[in-house]
């Protein structure tokens, strides 16, 4: 079992990117931040509140291997996870390593809104 300590100082923000309001597919956002914390918190937030509670997309955590497949070395761990519209979600990694995040968006989103990457910084029991 993790704890966690409920402490505001424990978190530190590794990314914020603003996504544009279009229509059109959006391609693959990818966190340009290598993380190692193995408890991550993502708030994907549409300022209209329109879609609040509904499903804008997934999250993707990817390893680099060191091996050339399929003309990448990185390789996706685990299935994606759904990243909720207007709620944290906390996401906990089972792979100890340093590791990349990268997230497909969902096209009918038709706001402009935002994506916060937090990377727990306390100690995991």
């Amino acid at each position: 079992m993790i704890q966690l300590q409920p402490n505001a100082n424990l978190w530190e923000q590794v990314w914020f990117v603003t996504i544009p309001k279009t229509l059109e597919a959006l391609p693959r956002q990818t966190c340009p931040v290598l993380l190692t914390s193995s408890v991550i918190l993502c708030f994907l937030n549409f300022p209209s509140g329109f879609h609040t509670g509904k499903s804008g997309g997934q999250l993707i955590q990817k390893i680099s291997t060191g091996l050339t497949v399929g003309g990448g070395a990185d390789a996706i761990v685990g299935f994606p996870k759904k990243l909720i519209i207007g709620e944290p979600q906390l996401h906990l990694f089972n792979v100890q390593a340093t590791y990349s995040l990268s997230f497909d968006l969902y096209t009918y989103i038709a706001d402009s809104g935002n994506l916060a990457i937090w990377e727990y910084t306390g100690e995991i029991n």
